[in-house]
């Protein structure tokens, strides 16, 4: 898998623009959700990049499969997100904890970044995967912080097809 690849692969599992219409609305409770649920994806993703080689090798699985298993959940994300409604942006934690429900959880981290993890570390490495995936949140991240939920309706929807395509 090539850094492009695994960036265009995170960009389909995150969907930037779900992320979005799950934030909270007032401008500065948004920023700060997509920072603190883009640092906690980023750390989870980075531990399971890390922990990919034991993972793997303790369920004796190939790689081949993992590569396999992150592409039937990207298409199975994708499905969700083009039936399923939004989650609600409410009710969310409220104080410091605003950005972890619904943003981090379960948004920003779903089944399919967490296998794309855990593929692309035990494939290219911690640096690459981390790298790749780190992209891939900044940009999701930088959607929920700039974006507006009223223009994003239907927008997360059409991204869920491209993103089943790149599964």
């Amino acid at each position: 898998m090539t850094l492009t690849l695994l960036v265009v692969a995170a960009l389909a599992a995150l969907n930037p623009f779900r992320v979005a219409r799950v934030a909270p609305l007032e401008p500065q409770r948004r920023r700060h959700a997509a920072m603190l649920g883009g640092a906690t994806s980023l750390v989870v993703v980075a531990a399971a990049a890390a922990l990919s080689g034991p993972v793997v090798d303790a369920l004796s699985i190939s790689g081949s499969s993992t590569r396999i298993a992150a592409g039937v959940a990207l298409v199975l994300t994708s499905l969700r997100d083009l039936i399923a409604p939004d989650p609600a942006p409410e009710p969310a934690l409220s104080g410091a904890l605003a950005g972890f429900v619904p943003v981090a959880v379960p948004t920003l981290l779903s089944p399919a970044v967490v296998l794309l993890a855990l593929s692309a570390g035990h494939e290219r490495g911690l640096v690459v995967a981390v790298a790749g995936l780190a992209l891939g949140l900044g940009i999701a991240t930088g959607a929920v912080a700039m974006g507006s939920r009223s223009t994003l309706r239907g927008a997360g929807r059409v991204y869920a097809v491209a993103g089943g395509a790149v599964g």
